[in-house]
């Protein structure tokens, strides 16, 4: 059975192989289209697509992210930096960013931290933007016809900076769409969550489950529903 370091690895190179496009849409629905910022910051960046989506906005945009394992596997863009760093801890200098996104990161930090973090680094009429998504794995999953159950856990795609005194919304909202996957996109969304990884590992030992879950998905397109969480804020001055 594999270590939490093996998953970690996996989990980012099934990141890294494909992600939906959807931060770029959550973004073209949360700025305006001719937005322009010199410099960007995408706090937990992951493999860096949260970071190439800001940068159709930005100058130079600046990813930071913890885990060695996704920045390992971040995807080259021109005007893309990779750091490692946290939300709590940003690797920069202090009023350096025009606009501030998190891309499905807050969960997992000090939001109190992290926003004390975003006021120093913030400079001028800095927007913030706090985002998500949920892709519902359960019709997937029914059609590997494995029945593996996907654990809900206690994660919250909807943390923001709302108790934060300073941040004032100016935009909050959730929407569901469907999304179209071909079959090696679908394995890649389905092995990118760690949950299911492990449990294939456990399920089927010594077995590929990249070959299984591809054989099983193989000559179909699959709908999914994609739930969209966004979260717009200016700083109090």
């Amino acid at each position: 059975m594999g270590t939490q370091n093996d998953y970690g690895k996996r989990t980012a190179q099934h990141y890294a192989a494909y992600r939906p496009p959807l931060h770029a849409m959550i973004l073209s629905k949360c700025l305006p289209r001719d937005s322009l910022f010199a410099a960007g910051l995408d706090i937990g960046c992951g493999t860096g697509y949260s970071a190439i989506a800001l940068k159709e906005y930005c100058s130079e945009v600046t990813g930071i992210e913890p885990s060695e394992e996704m920045l390992q596997h971040s995807v080259y863009c021109p005007g893309v930096t990779y750091l490692r760093g946290s939300g709590e801890v940003m690797p920069v200098q202090d009023s350096c960013a025009d606009i501030i996104t998190f891309a499905g990161s807050l969960f997992y930090a000090e939001v109190p931290k992290v926003a004390a973090e975003v006021r120093r680094v913030a400079r001028g009429e800095v927007i913030v933007v706090c985002y998500d998504f949920a892709i519902d794995l359960k019709r997937l999953i029914r059609e590997t016809g494995f029945m593996i159950e996907k654990p809900e856990g206690t994660y919250d795609h909807c943390v923001n900076f709302s108790q934060e005194r300073d941040f004032i919304p100016l935009e909050i909202k959730e929407e569901t769409i469907a999304f179209v996957l071909e079959d090696l996109q679908a394995m890649h969304i389905l092995l990118s969550n760690p949950a299911v990884l492990r449990e294939c590992a456990i399920r089927f030992p010594g077995l590929e489950a990249e070959e299984l879950i591809l054989q099983k998905l193989q000559g179909r397109s699959h709908e999914v529903t994609i739930k969209l969480y966004d979260s717009v804020y200016c700083l109090r001055n």
